[in-house]
């Protein structure tokens, strides 16, 4: 089976709230006031067509659209359309608000605040975040490099983990760019972890670094893990590790540019199956690997290539 897909992204634009907006420094990341925040909309549509079977809609009757990364149905479709409010509290906070509309389907995918003069270094923020679990699970739709996230993305986490809770982060003082960051998040309804008791909690942590090796040529590391209690009444653990190579010739900045990615996936989920005797173990274990290639020729343009692993 051969499907094709075309992808039709609607730029962001940005809304003022009122007409007084015009009278109102901003900043260039859009920030705006308390009662006047600066809106952005980011819409994405896609077009699918398959020369087989539809996988999206199998003869029990039952819409596996969505399941396990499978794409659409054929024909057009919203795969996304996101509305952000972005705003500064005052001159120590600032707000960030993401609805994001999937289908028949609404809801927050972020709502937080940020506390901005923290001495030291630090940072905290406490909402509706993403999970800082892995370099893909923080990014929003349209931000993606490809139409629909890794396969160890989806199965793990479907598409985002997305929870209340609260983070610490670190901007540390050394040489190269480092920062740190911890959070606690609820777990509950996540799926791999996927306790069905309210309240559960994940600690999670993550690493992310940068080095310059040359005027072009910049290496990001990045490391981040989770572990909280799962409906097995064990613990789930996940982890992850991720290199970004990028090149980008200092006299041709906006015309050429080479990214190369890497980011490795694991978790493993224990616990005894309801029926089995419990002090008798069946942990489930999976892995998975995705690779980016990205070369920009022209203003403009760039060309990709994606290649996923997933055991099982």
């Amino acid at each position: 089976m051969l499907a094709r897909t075309l992808v039709l992204t609607l730029p962001t634009v940005l809304l003022a709230a009122a007409a007084v907006a015009q009278t109102v420094d901003t900043t260039t990341s859009g920030n705006s006031t308390a009662f006047n925040p600066a809106i952005s909309l980011n819409a994405l549509f896609l077009g699918h067509y398959l020369d087989g079977p539809d996988p999206g809609h199998a003869d029990d009757g039952h819409d596996h659209a969505h399941d396990h990364g499978a794409p659409p149905p054929e024909g057009f479709s919203a795969q996304e359309i996101e509305l952000r409010f972005t705003s500064d509290i005052d001159a120590y906070a600032r707000a960030d608000a993401t609805l994001a509309f999937h289908g028949e389907h609404i809801h927050f995918e972020e709502a937080y605040a940020d506390l901005l003069t923290l001495p030291a270094g630090l940072g905290l923020r406490a909402g509706q975040m993403f999970a800082p679990i892995s370099r893909e699970n923080i990014l929003h739709t349209h931000n993606l490099p490809f139409v629909q996230r890794s396969l160890g993305q989806v199965t793990l986490f479907g598409e985002g983990w997305s929870s209340p809770g609260a983070q610490l982060s670190w901007l540390s003082s050394l040489p190269f760019y480092a920062e740190f960051r911890a959070a606690a998040l609820d777990a509950s309804h996540t799926e791999w972890f996927g306790s069905d008791k309210d309240g559960g909690i994940a600690g999670v942590g993550q690493i992310l670094t940068m080095f310059d090796l040359s005027e072009s040529t910049t290496l990001g590391l990045i490391g981040g893990g989770a572990i909280a209690n799962n409906s097995l009444d064990d613990q789930s653990t996940v982890g992850s590790a991720g290199i970004d190579l990028r090149w980008k010739p200092a006299r041709r900045t906006i015309y050429r540019g080479l990214r190369l990615n890497a980011e490795y996936l694991w978790a493993e989920r224990n616990g005894a199956e309801p029926e089995a005797d419990v002090d008798v173990r069946h942990p489930e274990q999976l892995q998975g690997l995705t690779t980016l290639c990205q070369f920009q020729f022209a203003r403009r343009w760039w060309v990709s290539g994606r290649y996923d692993w997933l055991d099982p």
